[in-house]
């Protein structure tokens, strides 16, 4: 069957593609006024029994809510992604977080296009992307640059010890940079798992891919912040030097600096890294209020 076909067919009968149709098929009647009336039934097996059911209808209980038939959905599909259940958990998150106090409870034959489309307008107009607020905050808490968080991998997340490797192809300085985490940052990446997708970044953008380069910026312009993401750096070593006993070197690594003094450098070779875990976790606290 073609589009045409189902809009111009006025013969009554019934009418599918065979086998390749999956017992989908449309049924044309004539009404007592003289019009057609067309509509869809499939033809399946419930239990045994072949049974068939008009579209949107459940003859094992009524008609679903749209809660209801999300979590079917979710619960076949789930059977077909092959990350440890990451995916269902996310689907089930965002569902639940922005489209059940909506349509959650509503039949699903009593859903509208208008309902659909007025579940993500409380988003458009007054929060950005949660991936994208959760990056903002942990690029100020690890004193990183914008582009090292947007291109942020799981792969280089270790839960253990509670670090981040930024790769060298991805630093200023083209050296690694091993990141120490406070524990709102790691409250920030436990969030950020209901985001998990295949691409691996940390902070997907909406549309599965690396955020933009001006995306942050633009949250905090739109949340009044006058401030640019790179700000955030230079506030953070001002407060290291200013209201810390942490030495020069300390805040300087955290940033990912590089010793220009070849003496000094050549004698430095440790990352200094408990200090900077301890650094990380003053500002993190002095960030929170705490």
């Amino acid at each position: 069957m073609s589009a045409a076909f189902v809009r111009n067919v006025s013969r009554p009968g019934r009418y599918g593609d065979g086998r390749g149709g999956y017992g989908l098929s449309l049924l044309v009647r004539k009404q007592v006024n003289g019009r057609v009336s067309k509509t869809w039934s499939q033809r399946v097996r419930i239990n045994g029994k072949v049974t068939s059911i008009g579209l949107g209808k459940d003859p094992r209980g009524g008609t679903p809510t749209f809660a209801e038939a999300a979590e079917k959905v979710i619960e076949v599909y789930a059977k077909g992604w092959k990350d440890s259940g990451r995916t269902a958990s996310k689907w089930r998150s965002q569902f639940q977080r922005y489209v059940y106090p909506h349509l959650g409870k509503k039949r699903v034959d009593q859903i509208t296009s208008a309902d659909v489309l007025a579940a993500p307008v409380p988003i458009w107009h007054t929060d950005a992307w949660p991936a994208t607020k959760l990056a903002s905050e942990f690029l100020v808490l690890t004193a990183t640059r914008s582009g090292e968080v947007r291109n942020a991998t799981w792969a280089k997340i270790d839960w253990e010890t509670a670090t981040w490797e930024i790769p060298a192809e991805r630093t200023k300085t083209s050296r690694p940079h091993r990141v120490p985490f406070c524990p709102r940052a790691l409250e920030i990446l436990d969030e950020a798992l209901d985001f998990a997708d295949a691409t691996g970044l940390v902070f997907p953008s909406i549309n599965g891919k690396t955020l933009s380069s001006g995306t942050i910026g633009k949250l905090l312009k739109e949340s009044g912040i006058t401030a640019v993401a790179h700000g955030f750096r230079t506030s953070f070593r001002t407060w290291a030097a200013e209201c810390t006993n942490i030495p020069r070197e300390v805040a300087e690594l955290a940033l990912g600096h590089v010793n220009k003094d070849r003496v000094e450098a050549a004698y430095q070779r440790s990352d200094l890294f408990d200090k900077r875990c301890e650094l990380m976790n003053q500002w993190g606290e002095y960030l929170s209020g705490t």
